[in-house]
């Protein structure tokens, strides 16, 4: 099905024009947050990332406003989610087959293909991941995890690209809002909010950024206290080398190095710019 229900009823997706003058960054109020792996129609043309660090104004040339692009290393990303999926609470429920039966979460048509011709098109896709974990290699369970992941990190790498080199957008990583990284990520987004460009430089009020960052500091401490989706600390799986398997993966490794040192580069970028951390990965 093609449609919006109850909001374009019965006109196609491609077809739809937005209305005369709305555009996707001026109609919410500043600043935009854009979570990870968004797909974004503007940006979906670029064609490699060289091309997108060419590109200064993926943003309206108009638009002055701040974006806030939530980005991850996808060593880490694909980690994460792996560690997650296999939690065991999220196969407790007895109806748990039925209400995740060839559910992947995103993923594009062709890997939804592969993952689920597996198991003859009849199981849930953590089902599947644990019984590839437990009965055939957690490596294999890996590779499954990226290719589920792909179509998300492809979105995310794209934006990434396209907004690196541009003053009005600011890319995190979760791991930004971790010790011992917090309270420098609290400073550099309140500068990033306040600051403007003036030649070279970014000026800053800071007497009024440091009100802001006491204001960021609480509420990201309130979020952080109740969330639940966190793996890091999940120990079961110390013996598998996440990065060493992906980034030196025989089809995949080389695309997600050539990514890993694109975000690596904006995140030094950055530090330069705002005072942002700059994340270490091992």
């Amino acid at each position: 099905d093609q449609t919006v229900p109850g909001l374009l009823p019965g006109v196609p997706l491609e077809q739809w024009v937005p209305p005369p003058g709305w555009h996707m960054y001026h109609q919410p109020q500043s600043p935009v947050v854009m979570t990870m792996g968004e797909f974004i129609p503007d940006l979906a043309k670029l064609r490699s990332l060289a091309e997108g660090s060419r590109r200064h104004h993926a943003l309206p040339s108009t638009y002055r406003g701040r974006v806030v692009h939530f980005v991850r290393d996808p060593v880490a990303l694909v980690s994460s989610a792996f560690r997650y999926h296999l939690r065991a609470k999220l196969r407790e429920h007895k109806h748990h087959a039925q209400f995740h039966a060839l559910g992947c979460y995103g993923c594009s048509h062709a890997a939804w293909h592969h993952l689920f011709r597996r198991c003859g098109y009849s199981c849930g896709y953590m089902t599947l991941l644990q019984h590839t974990a437990s009965n055939v290699s957690l490596a294999q369970a890996l590779e499954l995890e990226y290719i589920r992941s792909h179509s998300s990190l492809q979105n995310m790498v794209r934006n990434a690209a396209a907004f690196r080199n541009d003053t009005r957008v600011l890319q995190l990583s979760p791991e930004h809002f971790r010790e011992p990284y917090f309270v420098h990520t609290a400073h550099c987004l309140a500068r990033f909010m306040l600051g403007q460009a003036r030649g070279t430089h970014w000026t800053v009020p800071e007497k009024v950024a440091g009100l802001l960052v006491q204001t960021i500091m609480s509420d990201a401490q309130s979020w952080l206290k109740h969330t639940k989706h966190a793996t890091f600390k999940d120990g079961r799986f110390k013996q598998l080398d996440f990065r060493g398997f992906l980034l030196w993966h025989p089809v995949f490794g080389k695309g997600l190095r050539e990514a890993s040192e694109m975000i690596r580069d904006i995140f030094i970028r950055q530090q330069h710019l705002f005072g942002c951390p700059a994340l270490q990965h091992g």
